[in-house]
């Protein structure tokens, strides 16, 4: 068999959220996945079993808000029995996550993201349309307390409406030794009412980092992991991570397949072309669901950003 370079896996559980936040709008969707259109657990575990035969390591569980997937546990401790995995890890947007953190570490997850735009409760609830920002931030504390290996802050940062936060998430990330990484904004399908608002890019972050903080030591990227590059700050233990959506073109090292909850399996975050793995797992079909995962090997770099389409929607994508 032949091993693909392909390692990481962003697995999505389902494609609802219980946030709406006004870059992605999920609550205007005409329609949302029914249980029989969903992958079950069985069918979930089969495709990362095959994946994980062909070389992945690292496995991620996304959504939309993957803890509003009912018995996602189960899930979780199922593929952790897969041994040529590595890496569990899961991306949250932190609401429901207090009451999953300890259970998340035992079940064999190593890793969370949190995705957290801004540090000012008002500014919360205007971005998600909930007013829940203590709880999120008291949950990101204690699933640092719960002991996982590591617990990231993922913040868009939107020119205009959270980059004067900068430094204070940088500080908030060293203060409680969170590893906080700034991502630029790109727009993804046609509902986001943030059209008005400019990406601020990486450099523009840098550099206000650096007027606090002095020179950046660049540390690279995570083995297994996506496209961030990590940085040290000078006096500080916490590292500080870039992801350079719009500026920088990585593809080229793109190491990440996505899998929907609905079966479709993209080489590309920003690419139309899927193969759908449900049809045949249910027709009991191994051989052609193995030969449509290999197809998705052999095209992947055929697909990058500049064939991105019109519209992304990344509640469903797995963002």
């Amino acid at each position: 068999m032949k091993f693909h370079p392909y390692t990481y896996l962003r697995l999505s559980v389902i494609d609802q959220c219980n946030f709406n936040c006004f870059y992605c709008r999920p609550s205007l969707r005409n329609h949302f996945l029914r249980d029989d259109e969903r992958l079950s657990f069985p069918e979930m575990l089969s495709i990362v079993r095959c994946l994980a035969d062909y070389g992945t390591k690292h496995i991620r569980f996304t959504g939309g808000e993957p803890l509003l997937r009912a018995h996602l546990l189960d899930l979780v401790q199922e593929i952790s029995s897969v041994k040529e995995l590595e890496c569990l890890s899961l991306t949250t947007n932190g609401l429901l996550l207090s009451s999953f953190c300890r259970a998340l570490k035992d079940k064999g997850v190593k890793k969370i993201n949190v995705s957290l735009d801004t540090l000012k409760k008002e500014r919360f609830r205007r971005l998600t349309g909930v007013d829940a920002f203590e709880k999120v931030r008291s949950s990101l504390l204690r699933v640092k307390q719960a002991g996982l290996e590591v617990v990231k802050l993922n913040c868009i940062i939107i020119k205009d409406f959270n980059d004067d936060e900068i430094l204070d998430f940088v500080a908030f990330g060293q203060t409680h030794g969170i590893e906080v990484r700034f991502i630029e904004y790109f727009q993804t399908q046609a509902r986001c009412d943030a059209s008005s608002f400019v990406y601020l890019s990486t450099d523009e972050v840098k550099e206000i980092i650096r007027n606090k903080y002095g020179t950046l030591e660049l540390l690279g990227s995570d083995c297994h992991a996506g496209p961030a590059q990590y940085y040290h700050l000078k006096g500080e233990e916490t590292r500080v991570g870039f992801i350079s959506s719009v500026t920088e073109f990585f593809c080229g090292a793109c190491n990440r397949l996505r899998l929907t909850s609905d079966g479709k399996l993209y080489p590309c975050l920003h690419s139309a072309y899927h193969v759908d793995l449900r049809k045949p797992l249910r027709e009991n079909d191994g051989a052609r669901v193995r030969a449509l995962i290999e197809e998705v090997f052999f095209d992947k770099k055929l697909y990058n950003k500049f064939y991105c389409p019109e519209s992304i929607e990344m509640s469903r994508m797995g963002g």
